[in-house]
């Protein structure tokens, strides 16, 4: 089975601030708000490149 691993870096840093780890069927959408959850600063958001 596939895994896919959902990471949130600071752009400013290079620093992953957030993980997880899903099923290949979770959308990567579905994952973002538990990936906020973790960053305990606020921080600014860039879309993807």
């Amino acid at each position: 089975t596939w895994k896919k691993l959902h990471i949130g870096v600071d752009e400013a840093t290079g620093e992953m601030v957030a993980v997880t780890v899903t099923d290949n069927s979770v959308a990567d959408h579905e994952e973002l708000p538990r990936l906020l959850d973790q960053i305990d600063e606020p921080r600014r958001l860039s879309p993807l490149r």
